[in-house]
């Protein structure tokens, strides 16, 4: 057993002692992600993007000509990382040495006579984009290539209009988890059907390793069990925003910086 479920299974029954955390950035980190290749890769408040190796050694880094707010970063396609800039409607795609990939537009802007507005959008399997829009107040995926809507799947029954605060989304095991920090994290399948509301509200960001899926509370790291609804904690030597775990290493992120620490057996 390696990797991701490796340690997630040893913070649930081994003994831990964490060493001392390393700060790896002194600045704001906005975004972060990791690539299939482990590596983690951040945004930080300029726009500015670079990917750490498991050390915590920053390897590359881009620089945005427009200086913008990234709203949301994904790399777990590897071959393609993609920067979302909500102010911008625009997104960005990066190959794994962070420079524009070839044959795409760059950036990209999203077609106002088909996304509204999207508040949040994430990759899809399929490369194609699952978007939420503002302004019909749907979930959509839409297809760059074609230039074309293939699933809408509006959220009147399943949100209320007038109290949500979408703030993240991910496609993970064939099903898209939309986070509304207000009310929980809401599960749709792979066509757009509403399925189930996972109930972890304060949320901001979260990813998955096995069937769980964790995030940051404070100085708390949470898991939640996707399917059967077990939860444990891990207790963080600080606070933090975002958190990440890459093999036995935890990179978390918060107002004084990013660091990154081992957790080891006893």
């Amino acid at each position: 057993m390696t990797g991701l479920l490796a340690v997630a299974v040893c913070m649930a029954t081994c003994a831990q002692t964490p060493d001392l955390p390393r700060q790896i950035t002194k600045g704001q980190v906005v975004a972060v992600s990791v690539d299939n290749y482990n590596r983690v890769i951040t945004a930080d408040a300029k726009g500015n993007i670079t990917a750490y190796d498991t050390l915590g050694n920053a390897l590359t880094t881009y620089s945005p000509q427009t200086v913008a707010g990234v709203t949301l970063l994904e790399a777990w396609r590897s071959m393609k990382i993609l920067v979302f800039y909500r102010d911008l409607q625009q997104y960005v795609l990066l190959d794994r040495f962070l420079t524009p990939l070839a044959g795409y537009p760059y950036p990209a802007r999203l077609p106002a006579e088909r996304i509204g507005f999207a508040r949040v959008l994430t990759l899809a399997f399929d490369d194609q984009l699952w978007v939420f829009d503002d302004a019909d107040f749907s979930l959509k995926k839409y297809n760059p290539q074609l230039q074309a809507v293939t699933i809408h799947s509006p959220m009147t029954l399943v949100l209320d209009a007038k109290d949500y605060h979408i703030n993240f989304m991910r496609e993970y095991q064939s099903q898209v988890f939309v986070n509304d920090k207000n009310s929980g994290i809401l599960v749709f399948d792979n066509l757009g059907n509403y399925r189930k509301k996972l109930p972890l509200p304060n949320a901001d960001y979260f990813q998955f390793v096995g069937d769980e899926l964790y995030f940051a509370d404070g100085d708390t790291l949470h898991f939640y069990n996707i399917y059967t609804a077990a939860e444990r904690k891990v207790k963080l030597p600080f606070t933090a925003q975002l958190v990440v775990v890459v093999g036995r290493k935890i990179f978390a992120f918060g107002v004084d910086g990013g660091f990154v620490w081992s957790v080891t057996n006893e």
